[in-house]
């Protein structure tokens, strides 16, 4: 039996006999990670068999092409990440506890490394350089967690606050984890190519050397900021 993957559902080809899984396991495990070090464009079918251990023909094989590869992949890694998201995010409680788990998930997935942070890395990928599935992607993956961070954002505002208000607090809070994660990125980058960072990473080494106290000032300038927000009786 061959299993190959096309348009976010998994189809069945009879005749083939075992081992097929083990490879298609490892083409997809090497696309997560490929993917989320390059990005779609960047990426190669080549670089992703040869990680797997595998023939060139086993992405046309198994995926039917690097697009539904690409999506296989965004598939597995969303399912992965929202389970983590579900064990640490509470859906009840205060406005102010669902914003701190939930802002703590992000900046610690910035923080890690190794399988952990390739969903996020492959999210910000695709949005620094969309993929030719971009809409589809966002429709499904990308719009239920911004839709979760927005509702949030808008229980502690208030009722009352108008969704533009409820947006431009999005971004504002989203600017310090995305800007932290573009640092992240080139810090692994320079690491692997020669071992060594531009002096201005050195500088900033605390980020990640001490990630509590990171944290703990970033949800503190955060809530201070949304605080103020709410508590503004006129824009």
């Amino acid at each position: 039996m061959k299993l190959y993957y096309q348009d976010c559902h998994w189809f069945i080809v009879k005749g083939y006999g075992g081992g097929a899984m083990d490879t298609q396991e490892n083409v997809l495990l090497s696309a997560c990670e490929v993917f989320s070090l390059r990005g779609y464009h960047s990426a190669t079918t080549a670089e992703i068999c040869s990680k797997a251990a595998a023939n060139i023909a086993a992405v046309n094989y198994y995926y039917r092409g690097k697009k539904n590869l690409y999506m296989a992949v965004w598939e597995k890694l969303y399912v992965d990440n929202m389970a983590l998201r579900t064990a640490e995010i509470p859906t009840t409680g205060s406005s102010r506890d669902r914003l701190f788990a939930l802002l703590r998930y992000n900046i610690m997935s910035v923080l890690t490394t190794g399988p952990a942070n390739w969903f996020t890395k492959i999210v910000h990928r695709e949005l620094s350089s969309p993929s030719p599935i971009h809409s589809e992607l966002f429709t499904r993956y990308l719009e239920p967690m911004q839709n979760q961070f927005l509702a949030i954002i808008q229980d502690f505002l208030g009722a009352e606050a108008q969704e533009n208000k409820v947006r431009l607090c999005s971004l504002c809070v989203h600017g310090p984890i995305y800007d932290l994660l573009s640092f992240r990125i080139k810090w692994d980058e320079s690491r692997a190519k020669n071992g060594s960072q531009y002096p201005l990473f050195g500088a900033r080494s605390v980020f990640i050397e001490d990630p509590e106290s990171l944290i703990s000032h970033i949800l503190t300038f955060t809530m201070g900021g949304l605080k103020a927000i709410r508590d503004k009786k006129t824009d």
